[in-house]
């Protein structure tokens, strides 16, 4: 894990130097674009889950509790906004040929939920002063279990690599190719 964190801290710099979430200046609208950006790609990551349930099982990566779209959703209708999965177009993904792959994308978003508390508390107190209350179901979506989840994510991580080190490179590139992907879908730019 340590080595993938490495290898992928300039990406993960540069996705966060573009996030606006926490400029003092955020909307609304900029908190909406966010998730429908993050929508979409997880509505299409749904369908990537449903290809590797078994090697999911096998190391204990527990992909259902992975999913986000209701949490996504759920903040979307409190800003009566929708995304369906018919409407988000292809490419939203990198490419997800294989197991370590997924794990290179799984450990960009899954990582991102430690972020994620940060950013809804300072959302909620810019929000507040504008008299706008919301309730944040997908940034809080793991809540007092973080925690244990990103544990487990990273458990899941050691023990592929450990039986796969040839593999390592392949999440590692993964995980940058996911970086660049969401932070130019984030920025409304096709790649």
């Amino acid at each position: 894990m340590q080595r993938l964190k490495s290898e992928t801290k300039e990406a993960h710099q540069s996705i966060e130097r573009a996030l606006n979430l926490m400029s003092p200046d955020v909307s609304v609208a900029d908190y909406t674009r966010y998730l429908e950006a993050m929508a979409a790609f997880h509505l299409k990551l749904e369908d990537v889950y449903k290809k590797f349930a078994e090697a999911s099982e096998e190391y204990d990566l527990n992909l259902p509790e992975k999913i986000k779209t209701r949490s996504l959703r759920k903040d979307l209708e409190e800003l009566r906004r929708k995304v369906r999965a018919q409407d988000v177009p292809d490419g939203v993904l990198p490419p997800v040929k294989d197991f370590p792959s997924l794990l290179g994308i799984l450990y960009v978003l899954e990582g991102s939920m430690f972020g994620a508390k940060v950013i809804s508390k300072h959302l909620a107190a810019c929000f507040e002063l504008k008299g706008i209350r919301l309730s944040f179901h997908y940034l809080n979506h793991y809540g007092a279990q973080m925690g244990a989840m990103w544990k487990s994510f990273s458990d899941a991580v050691n023990r592929y690599s450990a039986g796969h080190p040839e593999d390592d490179q392949l999440v590692i590139a993964s995980a940058n190719r996911t970086f660049r992907k969401l932070e130019s879908l984030l920025a409304g730019v096709d790649d």
